[in-house]
């Protein structure tokens, strides 16, 4: 009895042993069981992740838009005083703006009375002509109707009609033809420019003013509710007027404010011609932003894919900017020259020429290139295959050709292409300033001519 007694007693406590020891094993795994990785994940994620995005991107662009408020307002009025005052400085004092800073301090009352000449009888009938001639043209001369690419903000597709060369064609003959029947006089354009681009200014405005309550009574756009920059950006991408034809009010200025910088750069060069002759400054000014608008509109299609026509609403920035700043900040260079018609030598004038030209292949180039890979993604660059980046929403993005070279490579053509247009004005005033300073110190300057020969570039000019 005392053997089973003590069998029993070591038995039993290795059984009490082994149960505890099994307990914890089954308790773990069933701890384990319940436990799996899909349950880790969904701690893991707190589902307002795409909310806090939308958070994030509402303060920035909350934010972005007290930083863009204070700059809308400083270009609402900045920019149209800036335009009156270079002006008011070719047409007072030759172009030069130290003449006429000097002049706003000594009376700066004075100054202002003069800076927004009243719009007259021969201004706005002159401005209006210019654009409802160009609203007839657009409307009666044929064009072939295209597809633009797809808006960003919607995916639509929009058509346009090209028409574009033949209506600069048109004006520019037309232009010749009524001045010499003398139905035009160029000349009072020039006399008449001050009054014409307050009148310009005031019918942006309130141009730009109709296109935000068009969008916002008609709820057609994508506005951000700030009232200053959906006045300024525009509350509308692209408002059109319906009618037996349909037009592109952004299209339709975007192309006529080009035909008025050329229309422009001519009146200022009668001027020059009945006192006598066109100066060859002028002339090469003229001829050049000729070649530039006539570039724009034999490859007038590839303006359906710039931004200004995919992706931005119209409003102050495009309007006024084709209605005003375009039209009559472009063409200041030619007014510069006509206001100093100093000599200009073939060398130099072949020289900012070649300028030209090289800014012009970039720029053009450049620009065709992103419409032929927007168009076929997977033509040739250069002899070789596309380097394309690929995007999440299906985009591409082109990293060869010009554009592997730099992000804006077009801009770096037109910066040039700039330049040359501003060259001439540059070497007028180096004769300019040479003569004024002559007058000033006399023969202490000849000295110096002679102990410093060369007025820009050292050994070379």
């Amino acid at each position: 009895m005392k053997v089973s007694a003590r069998a029993n007693n070591t038995k039993s406590p290795s059984q009490n042993k082994k149960k505890p020891q099994q307990k914890p094993e089954q308790k773990s795994q069933q701890k384990q069981k319940p436990q799996p990785k899909p349950q880790q994940k969904q701690k893991q994620k707190p589902q307002p992740k795409p909310q806090q995005k939308q958070k994030q991107k509402q303060k920035q662009t909350e934010l972005d838009r007290l930083v863009n408020t204070p700059g809308a307002i400083l270009m609402l009025f900045g920019l149209p005083l800036f335009l009156q005052f270079l002006w008011y400085s070719c047409e007072k004092n030759q172009c030069s703006e130290i003449a006429t800073v000097q002049e706003i301090l000594r009376d700066p009352v004075t100054f202002l009375k003069q800076l927004f000449p009243l719009p007259n009888t021969t201004a706005v009938v002159i401005f209006f002509s210019w654009i409802i001639s160009q609203w007839v043209f657009h409307i009666v001369i044929p064009g072939k109707i295209l597809r633009g690419f797809p808006l960003i903000h919607d995916k639509s597709t929009l058509d346009y009609k090209m028409n574009g060369l033949a209506c600069f064609i048109v004006t520019i003959v037309g232009f010749f033809v009524i001045t010499y029947l003398g139905l035009l006089d160029p000349s009072v354009v020039v006399k008449q420019y001050g009054p014409i681009l307050v009148t310009a200014n005031i019918t942006a405005f309130v141009m730009c003013l109709w296109m935000y309550l068009k969008g916002f009574l008609y709820n057609q756009g994508n506005p951000s509710g700030n009232l200053i920059i959906d006045y300024f950006y525009g509350y509308e991408p692209n408002p059109r007027i319906y009618g037996w034809i349909t037009s592109d009010v952004k299209f339709f200025l975007e192309g006529r404010a080009l035909s008025c910088w050329v229309i422009m750069d001519l009146c200022f060069c009668y001027v020059q011609w009945i006192d006598g002759g066109v100066s060859k400054s002028l002339a090469l000014i003229t001829v050049l932003h000729f070649f530039y608008v006539l570039h724009y509109w034999c490859y007038e299609s590839n303006a359906l894919s710039m931004l200004d026509f995919t992706a931005e609403n119209m409003g102050w920035m495009l309007g006024w900017g084709n209605l005003v700043w375009v039209e009559f900040c472009f063409c200041m260079p030619a007014f510069y020259a006509l206001r100093n018609p100093k000599p200009l030598s073939y060398p130099l004038t072949i020289l900012f020429f070649g300028v030209w030209v090289a800014g012009y292949l970039i720029f053009s180039q450049a620009n065709l290139q992103k419409h032929r890979f927007k168009n076929n993604p997977k033509g040739k660059i250069w002899g070789k295959p596309p380097k394309v980046i690929s995007t999440p929403n299906g985009h591409s993005i082109l990293a060869s050709g010009w554009w592997g070279l730099s992000r804006k490579m077009n801009y770096t053509g037109d910066l040039i292409q700039a330049l040359s247009f501003g060259l001439p004005c540059l070497s007028l005033s180096l004769y300019r300033d040479d003569k004024w300073c002559h007058s000033k110190y006399g023969k202490a300057w000849e000295e110096y001519r002679k102990i410093v020969p060369y007025r820009l570039i050292p050994y070379v000019f």
